[in-house]
């Protein structure tokens, strides 16, 4: 009796350690990547062409700090830094591409769901702050680069944790929606280009590392 007493005991005491509850904090560590590709096929009469675009590339780091401001919901601040290569045009049969190298912020809420023990689905909503330079191929010897600022939210819809223990855990997040208005200033004239793009993509993906406290 008194070894099944201490076994619901350990039972509890590990249900937890591994809830998320007020006040819990944790530093994440993350590295993400995104890529794609377009191909187009085009018909004339009974003829077809077909044509591919080099692929999008996107890579970054970034780490955050959360906390656990009521229990399953947790506020979060993250910083990091990227870099992406989009094809822009060809010339002379060589693509010339977009590089871009970017800092960002990005507060953000999440929920937590408990899918199992120590298994847990978490979604997210966020600001994103970014600013950074591109760099555009004039033609194949002149390069431009020209500053950019933006402003977005985004929607991490299939983020996921696993709690390995009391202080550690990993995670990963596959796919996102997005929105976001960029301000690009051209050359000395005063010229600004403004953007607005929405993203709603299943190939790109986080991994990340958590350390609780």
């Amino acid at each position: 009796m008194k070894k099944l007493v201490i076994f619901i005991g350990v039972v509890f005491l590990s249900l937890s350690v591994f809830a998320q509850d007020k006040g819990e904090k944790f530093v994440e560590f993350a590295g993400y990547s995104w890529f794609g590709n377009t191909k187009t096929k085009a018909s004339n009469g009974h003829q077809y062409a077909t044509s591919t675009v080099p692929s999008n590339t996107y890579y970054g780091f970034e780490t955050s700090f959360g906390y656990f401001v009521a229990k399953r919901f947790l506020l979060g601040l993250c910083a990091g830094v990227g870099y992406s290569e989009v094809p822009d045009r060809q010339e002379n049969s060589e693509w010339l591409f977009v590089k871009n190298t970017a800092l960002w912020l990005k507060p953000y809420l999440s929920y937590y769901v408990k899918l199992a023990d120590r298994f847990f689905y978490k979604p997210r909503i966020g600001m994103a702050f970014e600013m950074g330079n591109s760099k555009y191929n004039e033609t194949l010897y002149l390069t431009e680069k020209y500053p950019y600022k933006s402003l977005g939210f985004y929607v991490d819809f299939f983020a996921l944790e696993y709690r390995v223990g009391q202080h550690f855990a990993i995670g990963a997040n596959i796919g996102q929606l997005s929105m976001a208005k960029s301000v690009m200033d051209i050359g000395t004239s005063g010229t600004t280009v403004t953007t607005k793009q929405w993203h709603f993509d299943f190939n790109s993906c986080e991994v990340a590392a958590m350390i609780y406290f």
